[in-house]
């Protein structure tokens, strides 16, 4: 029965790890996600030139399972609610200030302007990505080694 007890601590230790993984590659995921849209804006905005509660509405339906898009009704309410949304995703607080300073600045220029925004942001959305990317390679590793070596550890001093 204690061997079966201490299983499961080294289990759960393994568990919890692969949790903290999981955190670290969702939000590589979610700065993708937000690479994406950035460049399918700057698309929509060059070749349609169409207003922003439009272009909006139509990455509802392109980004449908993407919750930032969830109350973009407008683009003054989807600006007003974005902070909220980063908030419930697994952004860090710079992740969070880029993307609300993304959506402020954005629409503020001519259509040059906007492209311009949109070109510098995918570039900063990209590195961000990509410093995610290795930070879930480096610290999901360790991370990782580290709760399933904790939790063996507490099994070997309870035996």
């Amino acid at each position: 029965m204690k061997g079966v007890g201490l299983c499961l601590i080294v289990t759960a230790g393994g568990m919890i790890g692969c949790m903290r993984v999981a955190a670290l590659r969702e939000r590589e995921r979610a700065l993708g996600v937000m690479c994406r849209f950035v460049d399918w804006l700057i698309r929509e905005i060059r070749y349609t030139a169409a207003p922003l509660d439009t272009l909006l509405h139509r990455a509802k339906t392109a980004f449908s399972d993407w919750p930032l898009l969830e109350r973009a009704d407008s683009f003054e309410r989807w600006r007003i609610s974005l902070p909220k949304s980063v908030k419930q995703m697994n952004f860090t607080e710079e992740d969070a200030a880029c993307i609300c300073r993304f959506a402020e600045e954005l629409g503020c220029s001519d259509v040059t302007g906007q492209l311009a925004h949109g070109a510098f942001y995918a570039a900063l959305f990209e590195e961000r990505r990509q410093e995610a990317h290795c930070e879930a390679e480096k610290r999901g590793r360790l991370e990782l080694m580290l709760w399933t070596g904790g939790a063996a550890v507490l099994a070997l001093l309870w035996m």
